[in-house]
């Protein structure tokens, strides 16, 4: 597995607004982790919180939305 950087465009699930942005990618990964204003400024309400255990041995909680896209 692998990460690199790359540029994409977030769109509200309206396709209204749009935040282009340049995040880290990590081909290994399920989720995707973004800033909650840059969400909340698309109108992406948290659905559901969840718990994570990292590789560290933490246990954070974070905020969870569904893509309105399929993957």
């Amino acid at each position: 597995m692998g990460s690199f950087y790359q540029s994409f465009s977030l769109a509200a699930k309206t396709g209204a607004r749009f935040a282009e942005v340049t995040a880290m990618v990590d081909t290994g990964s399920v989720y995707t982790l973004l800033p909650a204003p840059a969400l909340s400024a698309l109108g992406v309400a948290p659905e559901w919180r969840s718990r994570f255990e990292l590789a560290d041995g933490s246990e954070p909680e974070y905020d969870l939305a569904r893509s309105p896209y399929p993957p």
